[in-house]
């Protein structure tokens, strides 16, 4: 599975839902698991886990380390005051963009983006 294509599928689950201080959330906002067909909102970390359709999931933590490379402790990062989902999907994209076609299945070779 393609880096680039994981991370482009999480950038539109953060545009069609974005949370901070959770991985997921329903309708009601409520606590749910990333891949709950109910979750309607995502944090960065969230959406990596829900994008990624490959079993087993051994991309998950590659992928968080990926976007991490670029933005430090995703976590953190997403749920900074004053992020907006639009600043995260467009990171989000930019990442997938400096993958390179990088396959999860391979390692983190990667290349970095500019420092803001």
């Amino acid at each position: 599975m393609k880096a680039s294509r994981i991370l482009r599928r999480a950038s539109a689950l953060v545009r069609r839902g974005w949370i901070q201080g959770d991985v997921a959330a329903d309708a009601d906002w409520c606590t749910c698991d990333p891949e709950d067909p109910a979750a309607v909102r995502w944090c960065a970390v969230g959406a990596l886990q829900a994008a990624n359709d490959t079993r087993p999931y051994p991309g998950n933590v590659l992928l968080e380390m990926l976007l991490e490379a670029h933005v430090g402790d995703a976590g953190k990062w997403n749920d900074t005051e004053g992020r907006t989902a639009a600043e995260v999907a467009a990171v989000m994209a930019a990442v997938a963009d400096a993958s390179n076609g990088w396959d999860i299945r391979q390692g983190l070779g990667r290349k970095l983006l500019a420092s803001p």
